[in-house]
């Protein structure tokens, strides 16, 4: 049985989404990070799953989610390689409801903190150029912006963030 390390990803669609991968294709050229789709995490790092579980239990919370707006609230920057720039997302009641129920559905019993967020750069940089960057993306990005998160998208995580492929998708 061959397993893989999988996340959930909700992602935006249309002008906002090529308006996203145009800024972090942008601030990946300037300041040497990856190139990835714009997304937000709904669940991280599933292991020790077949790709056909990791399908069945996606479906099992897409059926139980509705539909539910993402809303940015401000561009901020973290310590964390993942969580280096982004867009802070408002925790409502459908993106807090939307990560407790995958991870009930996913078996993760830990108390984990959810801060909802898109990541606009990966990388671990100095604090003085992730303050420029932020600047560079507060001209760039309306951080007012919503949008309906009406899809779930299983991606396999297996190598880079280049790397990483979509297994399926599955509407709310």
């Amino acid at each position: 049985m061959d397993t893989q390390k999988f996340s959930i990803f909700v992602k935006p669609k249309g002008a906002l989404q090529a308006h996203l991968r145009e800024v972090i294709r942008s601030l990946a050229q300037k300041y040497g990070g990856p190139v990835f789709e714009p997304h937000v995490t709904v669940l991280a790092d599933i292991p020790h799953l077949t790709i056909e579980e990791a399908k069945s239990k996606t479906l099992t919370l897409a059926e139980k989610l509705q539909p539910y707006t993402m809303h940015f609230q401000d561009v901020s920057r973290g310590a964390e390689y993942f969580r280096c720039v982004f867009l802070k997302i408002q925790a409502t009641e459908g993106v807090l409801s939307a990560f407790e129920e995958a991870r009930k559905i996913f078996g993760y019993t830990d108390r984990e903190e959810h801060m909802p967020h898109l990541s606009l750069f990966y990388g671990t940089i100095p604090e003085d150029q992730k303050r420029m960057m932020q600047n560079d993306v507060q001209q760039s990005v309306d951080p007012q912006q919503s949008f309906l998160a009406d899809t779930l998208s299983l991606y396999d995580m297996s190598g880079t963030p280049e790397e990483w492929r979509k297994v399926a998708s599955f509407h709310l």
